[in-house]
């Protein structure tokens, strides 16, 4: 016997009976959305700092995928030091690469995440 309010009985409304219904939704203010956005600018130059280190100089990258190889997180963090950012990146790696997490916040509240991921190996 089948109970009445199954999830597969015929008698449920149909997507579109929801589709059909007007909702009121709030006047959009876009002050935290561009307030993010230009935030997330600012990573971007961060994260182009790091990836253009690691383009350039083939001792940095080899002293970095070392580190990383080897799980020194010290020796990680201590390279990208080096690099000039405004914000240090969170990072984590695998076999296959690298990734470097740039958080920041609009106040007290987490606004903007990049997340770049770079591999480092051809599997």
């Amino acid at each position: 016997m089948m109970y009445r309010f199954h999830p597969f009985h015929g008698n449920r409304p149909s997507p579109q009976s929801y589709m059909n219904q007007q909702r009121v939704l709030p006047a959009t203010a876009p002050d935290t959305l561009m307030a993010s956005a230009g935030k997330t600018l600012s990573l971007m130059d961060d994260a182009k700092l790091v990836l253009a280190r690691i383009n350039s100089s083939r001792e940095f990258a080899s002293k970095l995928m070392t580190a990383a190889q080897q799980s020194n997180l010290p020796e990680v963090h201590r390279l990208l030091q080096t690099i000039p950012t405004r914000v240090q990146p969170v990072v984590s790696f695998n076999p296959d690469g690298v990734r470097f997490v740039f958080d920041e916040k609009l106040g007290q509240v987490d606004c903007c995440h990049l997340i770049v991921s770079v591999k480092w190996n051809e599997f």
